[in-house]
């Protein structure tokens, strides 16, 4: 009935002055979420609020609910993580509620947990060229926390499940980098040893694949620790890929 009658309509608005004094109709949001799950779900994922404080909140509301409605609001999480607007603080205000939600959602709800993480792990290939050019929805360090202090725990449960995700990540960002003009083969510029891959604080020339690579790594080492039948599966895997990084 809030929704109806209008009470939501100015979250939408770009004034800062009208987005703060919001701030009390979003806590208002979350305070009910656990109680009216289905109205809170309803308001939340028709709202686009452009305050990222606002945004958080939202998604704090959505973490209160029962897995089944977290499942249904998807929608929200998708929009606070591929909003066009990048800041700073993004992954402190979406990244890790999100990294946090899919967690919870486990066991039961593994695909939307697999699909949040779809989400945030996402890098490509920035509009600018030469060192630095990757992107993410994220900043360096803040990839490496959601890869070794988050996604972690993916690997641990679903060690083959998360490889084969991590390696479709990387796949995805050389197919955004193999320009048609650029007849080499782009997994051939990263310059990264084995012995670089032990150490996750060492990215050697890139915020994001290095780690990527270094997260693979260790989570196809829990492969052959906790499903050594799935190996083999694993290594037809990589020699069917494309780019020889995967060979």
């Amino acid at each position: 009935m809030l929704y109806e009658n209008g009470v939501f309509e100015d979250f939408e608005s770009d004034d800062t002055n009208i987005q703060k004094k919001l701030w009390f109709k979003a806590k208002y949001i979350e305070k009910v979420a656990s109680v009216y799950q289905e109205e809170v779900l309803k308001i939340i994922t028709r709202l686009k609020p452009k305050d990222t404080y606002i945004m958080s909140i939202i998604l704090d509301a959505l973490s209160e609910m029962d897995i089944d409605n977290i499942e249904k609001g998807y929608e929200v999480i998708e929009r606070a993580i591929c909003k066009k607007e990048k800041y700073p603080s993004d992954w402190i205000w979406y990244g890790v509620k999100a990294a946090d939600i899919a967690l919870k959602v486990l066991p039961e709800k593994k695909k939307i947990a697999f699909k949040i993480y779809e989400l945030l792990l996402e890098i490509w290939k920035g509009e600018t060229t030469g060192y630095g050019r990757d992107e993410s929805h994220f900043r360096g360090h803040e990839y490496n926390d959601l890869l070794f202090k988050h996604y972690n725990k993916i690997w641990e449960q679903y060690p083959s499940e998360a490889t084969k995700q991590l390696l479709g990540v990387l796949e995805k960002y050389y197919e955004s980098a193999d320009e048609d003009d650029q007849p080499d083969d782009p997994s051939y510029h990263l310059y990264i040893t084995i012995e670089d891959l032990g150490n996750i604080n060492n990215r050697y020339g890139s915020d994001y694949v290095a780690p990527l690579l270094q997260a693979i790594c260790k989570a196809g080492r829990t492969v052959i620790e906790k499903e050594p039948e799935k190996v083999n599966e694993l290594l037809k895997l990589l020699q069917a890929k494309e780019y020889d990084i995967f060979k």
